[in-house]
C-alpha cells in the first residue's frame, strides 16, 4: 500500500483533528458561530469513530486498533481539557499589538484613539483601565480588560466597571484579563 493510500485511509481522523484545532482557535472569533463549528467537529468525530470501529472489527490489526484508540483519545481531550484556552491565546496574541498601542497612548496621558472608534472602552479609574470587547449581545458582553493593578481579579471589589456589572474575570497575560459583564 502506498503512502498516499495510507494517508487517505485516515482522512476522517485528520479532518477531526483539523476541525478540533480550527474550532479551538476560532472559538473567540465566532461568537455565535461556535455552535456550528462544534456541531461540525462533533459530526466529524462521530464519523471518524464509526469508520475506525468498522475498520478495527474487519481488519483486527494493530494499526486499526491504534487509529480507533487515537480517535477516542481525541474525543476525551476535547471533552476534558480546556482547549478553548487555545482560542483565547490565539485571539489575544493576534490583537495584542493594538492593545499595547492603546495602553501606550493611555500611559502617555492622552485618550486612546480606540475610544473614539469604540474599539475599546475607557474607565477613568483611578487608575485608568481599558476594555476591548470580544463579543456579546446588548449589555451582556466579554472582552479583554487592561488593569495595571490586577484589582479586577478581585470581583467582589469591582461590581460596576465599564458601565456594567463585572461577573467573572480570568488572567490572560501581563496586565490583561478576560472578563465578563452584564
Amino acid at each position: 500500500m502506498t503512502i498516499v493510500n495510507r494517508l487517505c485511509r485516515h482522512r476522517w481522523l485528520y479532518a477531526f483533528v483539523i476541525g478540533l484545532l480550527i474550532h479551538s482557535c476560532a472559538y473567540h472569533y465566532l461568537y455565535i458561530g461556535r455552535l456550528l463549528t462544534a456541531f461540525v467537529v462533533g459530526i466529524l468525530g462521530i464519523v471518524a469513530a464509526l469508520f475506525f470501529l468498522r475498520v478495527a472489527l474487519r481488519n483486527r490489526n494493530e494499526a486499526s486498533y491504534g487509529a480507533l484508540l487515537l480517535t477516542g483519545l481525541l474525543w476525551a481531550i476535547w471533552f476534558t481539557l480546556p482547549i478553548e484556552r487555545l482560542g483565547i491565546w490565539v485571539r489575544f496574541a493576534t490583537e495584542l499589538s493594538s492593545y499595547d498601542l492603546a495602553v501606550s497612548q493611555l500611559s502617555a496621558g492622552s485618550e486612546p484613539a480606540c475610544v473614539e472608534t469604540r474599539a475599546c472602552y475607557l474607565d477613568n479609574g483611578p487608575p485608568p483601565r481599558l476594555a476591548f470587547m470580544w463579543g456579546g449581545l446588548i449589555d451582556n458582553w466579554y472582552g479583554i480588560v487592561y488593569d495595571p493593578t490586577h484589582d479586577v481579579a478581585r470581583i467582589e471589589r469591582f461590581r460596576e466597571l465599564f458601565g456594567g456589572d463585572l461577573i467573572w474575570c480570568d488572567h490572560v497575560a501581563k496586565d490583561y484579563f478576560l472578563c465578563g459583564f452584564t
